[in-house]
């Protein structure tokens, strides 16, 4: 554990990528030992899986013999106080809830204890990567501030930091439009620059609206700080064109988090880099393990605080953020890199010099998250990399959901979008809309190609389109549910 912000920093800039892997390694390792003793749950766990413990001596011990664990075989079977440090509950500062997205919400205690970890993580995060240390920053948090953890955490780790004499301010205007743009208006010319922080479709509308709200971007260094999903590169591209924005590497960074574990990963300019290159490279993304035309999310961890593996290409996660996990399954498809190996092979392709050597994950997509048609998984993230796409992305807003139908013994996908503000059905329709979405879906998702080019017409998807505002999106906590079960 990091005792400073000085220290953290200064070993960023110089520790290597070994250093990081074995620092996760040893993370892993102890905590292992010390939720063994200290969690009832935990400990009940392992007895019932004949698992001792003190024999868990190496990193390989701890990758084959200790079971991996997931809201099912362990999370569900235990009272939430048995999953905490001592089987005490009450001692947590702030307990969160999760979204559920996969139909069961859950409650994720935090203790004070972790406060300054979090804080650390958010202080290198805006520091090095926004230069806050050195510029006035108005931090405006836009995320829907219930129980759900993104806000509130976030919002408390800013307040932290700038206690410790950041220059800067904080807002947590929650998803109120109308407060949001009043403290633009008001606040932002006082500060050299301002980061709006919340969930990348809502940002965008916060952009795509400025104008009417009589918000001059090119007036304002705005920023982002992104979190709870991800976007392609022509997204975000797109999005800082409307804000004025000419630095693209270094103008917002997207976090990778859960409800469980908290800030796990986030972007930096060498993975913004290196995603850009993939993107517009696709000879060179059998470098990367990637054998179809969607580029995942990659991200760095810190290895001080969690360790990932990748197992049966799922992520798994070792981390403490007030419920400690051991091997949790998060039910991400990804992979884990060492930066050495990064770097061996992209060096001579994108400029990687003056880069973190943390490691890498890559993020596909949930794997309980998606819809199916004749058994081919079509995920959210392949609509976004298709709606992004330059005849797509000035017609279609980032509000969707998939439906898997069964009408009359068949099976059809079916595919609804919200258009953007005066933008009508039959300019879609008129700009053959549906062809293009098949193209790039046939692109993106190599094994719906496969399966279009078998069945044909009969996996082709039904595409709805709904004129903005339409009560089909409305979502009090501006989250988009990306997928319809019926």
């Amino acid at each position: 554990m990091y005792e400073s912000y000085e220290q953290l920093s200064s070993d960023l800039k110089i520790q290597s990528a070994d250093f990081w892997m074995k620092k996760g390694e040893d993370y892993a390792l102890e905590l292992f030992h010390k939720v063994a003793e200290n969690v009832p749950a935990y400990k009940d766990f392992l007895s019932k899986n004949s698992i001792n413990h003190k024999k868990i001596i190496t990193i390989e011990d701890f990758k084959n013999i200790v079971p991996i664990i997931d809201k099912e075989n362990y999370i569900y079977q235990y009272s939430l106080s048995d999953l905490c440090w001592n089987g005490d509950v009450t001692q947590s500062s702030l307990i969160s809830q999760s979204s559920g997205t996969t139909g069961h919400p859950h409650f994720w205690p935090r203790f004070t204890k972790y406060d300054n970890e979090l804080k650390l993580v958010h202080e290198v995060f805006f520091k090095d990567l926004y230069n806050t240390n050195n510029k006035k920053t108005l931090f405006i948090v836009c995320f829907y501030l219930g129980a759900h953890i993104a806000g509130v955490v976030t919002a408390n780790a800013i307040r932290d930091i700038l206690g410790g004499g950041m220059p800067g301010s904080l807002v947590t205007t929650g998803i109120n439009k109308k407060d949001i743009f009043n403290t633009i208006k008001k606040l932002s010319p006082l500060f050299d620059q301002t980061i709006l922080i919340g969930y990348p479709p809502f940002l965008r509308d916060i952009v795509l609206e400025g104008e009417e709200n009589e918000i001059s971007w090119e007036k304002i260094n705005l920023k982002f700080m992104f979190s709870a999903e991800s976007f392609p590169e022509n997204w975000r591209d797109h999005l800082y064109q409307k804000s004025g924005i000419e630095d693209f590497l270094q103008s917002g960074f997207n976090v990778y988090g859960c409800s469980e574990i908290g800030f796990m990963a986030h972007e930096s300019e060498m993975t913004i880099k290196l995603r850009k290159f993939l993107e517009n490279n696709s000879e060179s993304r059998n470098l990367f393990g990637l054998s179809n035309g969607y580029v995942p999310a990659i991200y760095q961890y810190h290895t001080w605080n969690k360790y990932f593996e990748s197992i049966n290409n799922h992520l798994v996660c070792t981390s403490d953020n007030g419920l400690p996990l051991v091997r949790y399954n998060t039910k991400d498809v990804g992979a884990v890199y060492s930066t050495s190996v990064i770097k061996e092979k992209f060096l001579n392709k994108i400029e990687l010099k003056h880069s973190w050597n943390l490691p890498i994950i890559t993020v596909f997509g949930r794997s309980d998250y998606t819809a199916t048609i004749y058994g081919v998984n079509v995920y959210p993230e392949h609509i976004k990399a298709i709606i992004a796409k330059d005849d797509l992305i000035c017609f279609v807003g980032d509000k969707f959901f998939l439906k898997t139908v069964f009408e009359d013994g068949e099976q059809s996908l079916e595919i609804h979008l919200e258009l953007l503000p005066n933008i009508n059905k039959q300019s879609c329709l008129d700009n053959n809309l549906c062809e293009i979405f098949l193209k790039y879906l046939l692109h993106v998702n190599m094994e719906y190609h496969k399966l279009y080019d078998v069945v044909g017409e009969k996996v082709k998807p039904k595409i709805f389109f709904y004129e903005n505002g339409s009560e089909n999106f409305y979502n009090l906590k501006a989250k988009n549910k990306y997928i319809i079960k019926e």
